[in-house]
């Protein structure tokens, strides 16, 4: 629920950094700045986007429209992060070597359960569960597909590298 993100984003950063009353009262207050700015600057860019990707998909999407879709993302995500970006240094920079500390620990902790499996059957159903993960994403986002785009959304997710491993390796 969009009036409610607020709490679960000071509950995910303080999950990792165990963040001070004060830190959370500052990100509280930040985040609610950026509610305002989001609302009120990138929502109707989302309408605007959202209405016209339905009129273009239509008749089903082009490679080129499918382009135009990633980067309208791409610049609404680019929005968002150039947005927070200075209050995340910022709190980073903040960090005392104890909720580094902390951080470390949480991100060690959960280290295992990014372990890369070795075998094809296992990459293959990892594979598959990230295909239909996007598409669930994307029906989310713009309603039911039909066979033949879910088929092709299938086709096309198989062509993205499998990072598992490297994640793994680098989160450990």
């Amino acid at each position: 629920d969009y009036d409610h993100e607020d709490w679960i984003i000071i509950y995910r950063i303080n999950y990792y950094f165990d963040s001070t009353w004060e830190k959370r009262t500052y990100l509280k207050t930040r985040w609610a700045d950026y509610v305002v700015w989001h609302r009120q600057e990138e929502l109707p860019l989302y309408v605007q986007f959202l209405n016209t990707f339905r009129d273009k998909a239509q008749n089903g999407l082009t490679a080129q429209e499918l382009d135009w879709a990633f980067d309208g993302f791409d610049a609404r995500r680019r929005a968002l992060f150039s947005q927070v970006l200075p209050d995340t240094v910022y709190f980073l920079a903040s960090l005392n070597e104890a909720q580094i500390t902390f951080y470390e620990k949480k991100v060690v902790k959960n280290a295992p359960n990014n372990k890369a499996e070795k075998s094809a059957s296992e990459i293959q159903k990892r594979l598959e569960k990230r295909a239909d993960k996007i598409i669930k994403n994307m029906e989310d986002w713009f309603g039911p597909l039909s066979d033949a785009q879910e088929h092709r959304v299938k086709i096309l997710s198989f062509t993205l590298p499998d990072i598992k491993e490297d994640w793994a390796n680098y989160r450990a």
